[in-house]
């Protein structure tokens, strides 16, 4: 009681600068701006170098546009080194261009979700000086910028020596090739860089011409380490779906430069896989590789922390215990064989090979993530009880095929994991494309409802994806289940969606929900029992809902109420076939603008059978890490995936 009394008492304003500089270096620039008008101290201290050392403007406050001119004034920008506007999307390419432009001592910049231009990014790269580490997104391109960027060939491009890593998520789009082959080879000391494809083509909503290729295009001869990762689905045979990325030539000439073989490797490995890295220098090393070439040692993962592994058949396992590169993998994903000229794929690990299985990931002694997904089981196998007899004890996440989830005697095998330290589980059924297919992840016994019980009892865990479980038709499942992320996609049978069956006692109950993801092709968007359960989420920041249905139509009234009671919810994505998008949109924001939530609360709507083709909508602030349930576990990430980065 003394203790409160005292600090009633306490000049907060009078404290020394030594502590309101510590106070400071964690606000953000909107706090900062706002402490300016307190005291003229604060003036001061808001321009010192220590406290703008790093700069990160968050995208759930959108903060005025002379607000942020404003920031950027005098030679405040001069101090900062760190500078970070990911998922900033309201921001305009030329203001974005001006500000980031001052900060002449910029060592990094990170710009994913942003709507700075290529021909912005050019300029900057010229512009500053010390920039090592640059991530960003190749945004919608005008006609405009086409017409820039063509210049610049003319002119000849200026060489960059500072950068060393470079991040980038661009769409499957020739174009989007033509404008890398502008900016890469520029960059001559790059070290690192990380493509992450999103989406497919472009080309069919923009008039494009491809460009000609530039003249003596360089490779990038220092480069160390390169990362491709897509949340793009081909199905696994070599002959999927092509992607303009992956077959652009003189692009992985620029990137692999005489390493011909590697990155014949790459490509194979990226069309089959999705998600590959590649180490450049000797000893050169892909991370996706045949456990067949590791065991004659044709091939090895050496000091690699992340790898993909294909299992070609159970037998090689028997010797795999022995290798050496087990040890320092902390992110590891297992394959089971492309089964070409098969209906299904082989039959799966057994329980013969329990003991074998067991012993390989006990070698494991270091691994953090482990992907099963297409990693198929006999029903006779409990994956989850070896999973659990091993001694991973620092794996925090897990993706398992549904064939690994089979109740035999009546207890779940994710009972196993009930006390688990597990922070992400990802469970979902092996996709069924002619050349995917699992016949023990299709079985009518596999992976029902009651088998997903357990999950409420994970206390640690914060991320949790469910995809194309068929044979779940409720959710009560979740009741009491604490996740910080649900993303739900496809479960149930295609023509009739479970959802409403628990749904709202497992939102009324999670007081730790964040983030929400329902997708099916039935979703009842105009059922008011739907709207009525999500208002009960009182902790819910991000929604998304997708639905194929062309008759259920969302009620804007109804969509407003559920909104209205959702205090802390900052953004909403609708995707839906049904809905008249820019009447709807209309409505919904004139509602939202009457009752003052208009500049808190960013809301998209679009038709659902065009998600992929509007660029708007892929890059739009949560589209990467909100709109699809991408599997990243034991793979190499995305920059903007993990929910606390928002």
């Amino acid at each position: 009681m003394e203790q409160g009394e005292q600090a009633k008492g306490v000049d907060f304003l009078a404290l020394p600068d030594e502590i309101w500089s510590r106070v400071l270096m964690c606000l953000g620039p909107e706090d900062l701006l706002s402490l300016e008008s307190v005291a003229s101290r604060f003036v001061r201290l808001t321009f010192d170098r220590s406290i703008l050392r790093r700069v990160k403007f968050r995208n759930e406050h959108r903060i005025e546009l002379p607000a942020v001119r404003h920031f950027f004034r005098d030679s405040r920008p001069a101090a900062i080194t760190f500078l970070d506007f990911t998922n900033c999307v309201w921001l305009p390419s030329t203001l974005l261009e001006q500000c980031i432009g001052k900060c002449v001592n910029l060592v990094a910049l990170k710009a994913v979700n942003c709507r700075l231009s290529v021909v912005s990014i050019y300029k900057l790269l010229g512009r500053l000086r010390f920039l090592e580490s640059l991530e960003w997104s190749v945004f919608c391109v005008s006609h405009a910028s086409l017409a820039s960027i063509q210049n610049l060939d003319h002119k000849g491009r200026t060489p960059i020596f500072a950068l060393r890593d470079m991040y980038v998520e661009l769409l499957e789009s020739t174009m989007h090739v033509d404008l890398l082959l502008r900016i890469l080879p520029c960059c001559v000391s790059l070290k690192s860089v990380h493509f992450h494809v999103v989406g497919t083509s472009i080309v069919s909503t923009v008039n494009y011409n491809p460009m000609p290729t530039p003249h003596n295009l360089s490779s990038l001869d220092k480069l160390e380490f390169f990362t491709y990762t897509t949340d793009i689905v081909r199905g696994r045979c070599p002959y999927a779906t092509r992607s303009p990325i992956i077959d652009a030539a003189e692009l992985w000439i620029v990137v692999f430069g005489k390493a011909r073989e590697l990155m014949h490797t790459f490509c194979m490995k990226a069309t089959v896989c999705g998600n590959v890295t590649v180490r450049l220098k000797t000893p050169a090393a892909c991370s996706s590789i045949q456990l067949s070439d590791m065991l004659r040692g044709a091939a090895s993962c050496s000091k690699m922390k992340q790898v993909c592994i294909t299992v070609e058949f159970p037998t090689y396992l028997v010797h795999a215990a022995r290798l050496d590169d087990w040890e320092h993998i902390e992110a590891l994903t297992l394959l089971s064989p492309v089964p070409i000229n098969q209906p299904t794929f082989p039959p799966g690990i057994d329980n013969s090979y329990g003991g074998v299985f067991l012993n390989v990931l006990n070698r494991c002694c270091n691994l953090r993530e482990l992907n099963l997904t297409r990693f198929h089981f006999s029903a006779d196998f409990i994956c989850c009880k070896v999973l659990a007899e091993s001694s991973l004890r620092h794996m925090v996440a897990l993706a398992l095929p549904a064939c690994a989830i089979v109740s035999l005697g009546g207890t779940s095998p994710l009972e196993y994991f009930s006390g688990s330290s597990l922070v992400e589980l990802d469970i979902r059924r092996s996709v069924p494309t002619a050349h995917s297919i699992c016949s023990s992840c299709s079985d009518p016994h596999t992976c029902v409802s009651d088998d997903l019980l357990p999950i409420a009892r994970m206390q640690s865990l914060h991320r949790l994806t469910l995809c194309c479980l068929g044979n779940v038709h409720s959710l009560s499942f979740l009741k009491g289940c604490q996740v910080q992320e649900l993303r739900i996609s496809n479960l149930g049978r295609k023509g009739l969606c479970p959802y409403h069956n628990g749904l709202l006692d497992a939102l009324r109950e999670n007081k730790s929900l964040v983030s929400l993801k329902l997708d099916h092709p039935v979703l009842p968007l105009g059922s008011r029992l739907l709207w009525d359960a999500l208002s009960h989420a009182s902790s819910l920041k991000r929604v998304c809902l997708m639905s194929f249905s062309h008759s259920d139509v969302p009620d804007t009234a109804t969509v407003f109420s559920a909104i209205n009671r959702l205090a802390k919810l900052t953004s909403m994505h609708i995707h839906a076939s049904a809905i008249r998008v820019k009447a709807f949109n209309g409505k919904l924001l004139e509602l939202l603008r009457l009752s003052g939530r208009e500049s808190q609360f960013r809301l998209h709507v679009d038709s659902a059978e065009r998600l992929d083709l509007d660029p708007e909508t892929i890059f739009s602030s949560e589209q990467s890490i909100l709109c699809r349930t991408s599997n990243f576990v034991g793979l190499a990430k995305p920059r903007n995936r993990d929910i606390s980065d928002l």
